[in-house]
């Protein structure tokens, strides 16, 4: 997620159950549902095939995929560019080094844990004790652990070993989520899952975001909603809008996901504009203040934007109304601008085909492939495909 301190600055219109988008024609940004479903994988119960990889994740995505059908909503998946863009490329290395970063904390956590249980087999304490369990993310293990921090534990009961094992163990599994490795896995299986069902996919052309396209298709009146956490996507929108002079029909909307509650917040860019009396330059100097990453130099962080400007008042420094020292344009910062008012032809995106009944070979095909492949539920994958084939949309 770019934009930092998006939803800080700007007010939902409230949120929507997917019930109630019954009907509509929406477009998902793949990337932040594959990442979802990755994560969910490291809280909850880990299913995998017989050969060791992961299936939680296609669980997941089908779910996803079977739930818009329920509802007859017109899906439309968009997939980013898997080249590196050129814009991006001090973003990636940052990257790189963050997630090199966490896997060195893992690892020193892992030996950490293996230190403290070998400890405790080679300790005088009772093995026969039997270690009290906690289920992580539900129970929380009693008391405090900040007392204790691991650099001695000679000494240590049994339930305070316990007790920093399990400290340990949450950390790794937060860590985790943050290191998807499995992503490319998801994108293919994904786009498997899309292909023998029949679901259009859009493939983002070279140099461009997946959030891009969706506010080009929204821009063109193609769909009514895109789904996604990014809120560059609105940037973009209105980028697009300053370009082409295209006003669309209706307000481009983005849905951004509230997983506790299932539902979705509702961001539009009309009433971003209106309520926050911002112009659509306004709102994109407002993205690079707080933190974009379409900008590529090294006096510029995506995570902090440009220094020295918060979130509270960078409407009114943006706007005039407020003076800051910080808030200097520089070339780069224009040149980052631009990112989002590239013109994009509309027929020049390779759209989705119309929707056509799933063939039988597809419908066999993606059997062979859930049930004897991934081990699925034979009667469970019937009735999901019983939801998606009978669906209009």
């Amino acid at each position: 997620m770019t934009f930092k301190n998006f939803a800080s600055i700007f007010s939902n219109n409230g949120s929507v159950a997917i019930k109630e988008i019954k009907g509509k024609r929406v477009a998902i940004d793949a990337s932040i549902k594959i990442a979802a479903a990755l994560v969910s994988m490291q809280y909850g119960a880990r299913l995998t095939a017989p050969d060791g990889s992961p299936t939680s994740h296609i669980k997941i995505l089908l779910a996803n995929i079977a739930e818009f059908k329920r509802h007859n909503i017109s899906q439309i998946w968009i997939f980013d560019d898997s080249s590196r863009k050129s814009y991006k490329v001090n973003e990636m290395s940052k990257r790189t080094l963050i997630r090199e970063k966490l896997r060195e904390q893992i690892q020193a956590l892992q030996l950490k844990i293996k230190s403290l249980t070998d400890e405790f087999k080679d300790s005088s304490v009772d093995q026969n004790m039997e270690r009290k369990g906690y289920i992580l993310g539900i129970d929380t293990p009693p008391g405090s652990d900040d007392e204790f921090d691991g650099s001695d534990n000679k000494g240590l009961s049994q339930v305070n070993r316990d007790k920093l094992i399990i400290r340990y163990e949450q950390k790794i599994i937060k860590l985790k989520s943050r290191d998807i490795s499995d992503f490319a896995q998801g994108i293919q299986d994904l786009k498997f899952m899309l292909t023998m069902l029949n679901i259009p996919f859009i493939i983002a052309p070279k140099e461009t975001e997946a959030e891009q396209i969706g506010a080009l298709l929204a821009n063109n009146n193609i769909i009514d909603y895109f789904i996604t956490t990014d809120p560059d996507y609105l940037l973009f929108a209105a980028g697009g809008r300053i370009q082409t002079g295209i006003a669309p029909t209706f307000p481009v909307t983005m849905l951004k996901k509230i997983p506790k509650k299932q539902q979705y917040h509702v961001y539009t860019l009309d009433t971003i504009l209106a309520e926050n009396l911002i112009t659509e330059e306004e709102l994109l100097n407002v993205g690079v203040c707080m933190g974009v990453d379409v900008i590529n130099h090294d006096s510029y962080s995506s995570t902090s934007g440009i220094k020295g400007i918060g979130a509270k008042n960078v409407i009114n420094i943006v706007k005039g109304t407020r003076s800051s020292k910080a808030y200097v344009i520089e070339d780069y910062h224009i040149a980052g601008i631009q990112i989002f008012k590239t013109v994009i032809d509309i027929n020049a995106i390779d759209l989705p085909e119309a929707k056509r009944p799933i063939s039988a070979a597809n419908l066999k095909q993606f059997k062979a492939w859930i049930i004897k492949e991934k081990r699925f539920n034979e009667d469970n994958v019937k009735k999901i495909l019983k939801i998606i084939t009978s669906s209009r949309a």
